[in-house]
């Protein structure tokens, strides 16, 4: 690194040895293990390897072997040293890997004491005035220090990266924040990021959508919402399937009516993608997403599709709106109906997902007769048994036994009968 050489010269290997004479070390035997290739240029050549040229076989061994010494001399009474290497170097391309590795070196506890120094060396005068190659070197360090630590410096990194303002990068960037693992983002930066759903180049607003959904619930501000809903009615499909991912993944804290209408409506895009990201985000939303109208929606969107792969993730959709017992049961009788027509003439849906107990919970506690068929057909498919004793029904499935008691004579009465009808139709076959 010093001498900014590739060739490992026998003087080279000399000098190592005698640095490193306090340990054990076989220089002959180092030479052996793979990484290193030897090269004579002399013109009888030699059979002592030590009297060789070396080279490694690839030159990011190098660039790593020279990423730990810059650290190791960061740890030293000689950091200065270190720090004069780094800034004088930062934006010389030979060294850009050794910078990359010497971040991803930093998450090592052994390192620890080498975070401040190194970031704020990198981060500090002299800075590239055209800006591009500085941001391109903070999104290659950061993007190695953050896959493997979340760490204070993110923010200020995260800050600096924000401010880029050459349109040939800013995807890169916007791309780039969208993969870290940020769950409480600066507010300089969120409103950076949602500023850049405004962004003339589509795919910068779309990286903006990933962005604002990896944030999380933290991000589900009245602002970023009312920003992502109007992105699921962009001119570009791309921007309007990010934004329906964003949204679900905003969680129950986004799952307001004008969301749960916003993704409902891009259900009917006329785009593929966009559809099917609506429906995995209002699955998302969790109970509040499940109404007559989202049901309805995706019983005739899994109608209409002949496609196996599309079918399976519909029928996951399908499957996780039934498990919301609070919306279930103020289905309206004619969605139930159809709801249950459907699934039994299926053959794509895995209910076995459904707890039995909480699909005659959602009868008992709606009164609606409507359900019963769905109930029974569940049951059956899940082959538990069914027993009653007095006034009680007793499930028995794969967990154990489970009590189900009804308030209301009449609907655990009619539930028996169901129960028993089906038993007659599968006796006389």
């Amino acid at each position: 690194m010093e001498c900014n050489k590739i060739m490992l010269t026998p003087a080279t290997l000399i000098e190592a040895k005698d640095d490193l004479k306090s340990f054990a070390i076989d220089i002959p035997q180092i030479l052996k293990m793979g990484i290193l290739k030897s090269y004579d240029d002399t013109a009888i050549g030699t059979q002592n390897q030590t009297e060789k040229q070396y080279y490694f076989v690839h030159l990011s061994f190098q660039e790593h072997f020279a990423a730990r010494h810059l650290l190791s001399i960061l740890m030293s009474t000689d950091k200065v040293k270190a720090i004069n290497f780094i800034s004088n170097n930062k934006y010389n391309q030979r060294f850009h890997f050794v910078f990359v590795f010497a971040s991803g070196l930093l998450a090592q506890s052994h390192y620890k004491s080498c975070i401040e120094p190194f970031w704020s060396t990198v981060q500090g005068e002299p800075i590239d005035l055209v800006g591009v190659k500085h941001i391109k070197l903070l999104i290659a360090c950061v993007d190695e220090f953050i896959g493997q630590t979340t760490a204070p410096q993110s923010t200020p990194l995260l800050q600096s990266i924000s401010k880029c303002k050459d349109p040939r990068e800013k995807r890169n960037v916007y791309n780039f924040i969208a993969e870290l693992p940020i769950t409480e983002p600066i507010p300089k930066l969120q409103y950076k990021i949602l500023a850049a759903l405004s962004d003339t180049d589509t795919d910068a607003r779309a990286a903006a959508c990933a962005t604002l959904g990896n944030f999380g619930e933290k991000a589900a501000t009245n602002e970023v919402i009312a920003a992502l809903i109007n992105a699921t009615r962009n001119e570009d499909y791309y921007v309007r399937s990010k934004a329906c991912e964003a949204l679900g993944k905003l969680g129950e804290k986004a799952a307001t009516d004008e969301v749960v209408a916003a993704l409902i409506n891009a259900t009917r895009d006329k785009a593929y993608n966009v559809t099917w990201k609506a429906w995995k985000a209002l699955r998302e939303l969790g109970e509040k997403a499940v109404t007559n109208e989202m049901i309805a929606g995706l019983v005739n969107e899994h109608s209409g599709r002949i496609d196996y792969d599309h079918n399976m993730s519909l029928g996951k959709c399908l499957v996780g709106a039934m498990c919301s017992f609070g919306r279930m049961k103020q289905l309206n009788s004619g969605i139930v109906k159809e709801l249950c027509s459907y699934i039994r003439k299926s053959t794509t849906i895995d209910l076995t997902a459904i707890p039995s107990e909480h699909m005659i919970k959602v009868f008992f506690d709606s009164g609606n007769a409507s359900w019963l068929g769905l109930v029974v057909y569940i049951a059956l498919s899940q082959g538990i048994a069914v027993t009653v004793e007095g006034s009680c029904i007793w499930i028995y499935d794969g967990r154990g036994p489970f009590e189900c008691n009804g308030d209301r004579p009449e609907l655990l009465a009619s539930l028996i009968e169901s129960f028993r009808n089906q038993k007659s139709e599968i006796e006389s076959g």
